[in-house]
């Protein structure tokens, strides 16, 4: 119990969690289906053809709130995050997709506990103007590994404090766009995602951090290409 309170406590949902302006989504990684083949070209374009109009279709009807792939190689493929009430509920949305069907990709999903407003104002936007253009933006975004120290002791109160504070302060600074804490996983704490800079800029901002820097944390930074109003921070 005392744990599970102690990793509660390390991204900051101390106090946000029962804010009001928290809310619970389904985050979810896309990833290369492990039987995944080579096909046809023109068989690989139809799917991913299908892929979009299923995602497009999934948004239209206010059930994927944010997407978008992820450039750097070795890694998942890419990121939906959807409102929805399960981890169930989520892979029923994402069953019929042709990616999933035809075995190109397969999803993670995890509870994710995030700032609300999640896939605006790029969401009412579109719903008002169905052919609104927006703008795609690649961000740094850093998956926390839980470490072997993690899973085995819990870290002090002060580093935690500190963890919350620089996290708190980086948003303020417009460093940040968001945090966000998964749930129930023995693997994983959760993401980051900041404004538009390096992936090195950020590495570094990260490496700063109290729980990386005491080796309760390990990153692993990717580079998402992902619509601007859609993320929370957007300044238009």
């Amino acid at each position: 119990m005392l744990k599970t309170i102690a990793i509660f406590f390390f991204l900051g949902m101390h106090i946000a969690a029962g804010a009001a302006d928290w809310k619970h989504y389904c985050f979810g990684f896309l990833n290369s289906h492990p039987e995944r083949k080579e096909i046809p070209a023109a068989e690989a374009m139809e799917i991913q053809k299908g892929h979009l109009e299923h995602m497009g279709k999934m948004a239209a009807e206010g059930k994927l709130l944010v997407a978008g792939p992820f450039l750097t190689q070795g890694g998942p493929r890419g990121v939906v995050i959807y409102n929805c009430s399960s981890i169930e509920e989520a892979m029923s949305y994402t069953q019929p997709d042709p990616a999933v069907v035809n075995k190109r990709l397969s999803m993670e999903f995890y509870k994710m506990h995030a700032p609300e407003g999640m896939g605006e104002p790029l969401a009412s936007k579109m719903k008002a103007d169905p052919k609104y253009k927006y703008e795609m933006t690649r961000l740094p975004l850093f998956i926390l590994h839980k470490t072997e120290k993690l899973k085995s002791e819990s870290p002090s109160q002060e580093t935690g404090q500190a963890h919350y504070q620089r996290s708190l302060k980086l948003v303020e600074e417009g460093k940040l766009r968001f945090f966000g804490r998964f749930e129930d996983t023995p693997e994983k704490l959760g993401i980051y995602v900041f404004s538009k800079m390096t992936l090195e800029e950020a590495q570094a901002l990260m490496e700063e951090d109290p729980l990386v820097k005491s080796g309760f944390v390990r990153l692993q930074g990717l580079v998402w290409m992902v619509a601007d109003e859609a993320v929370p921070g957007s300044q238009k």
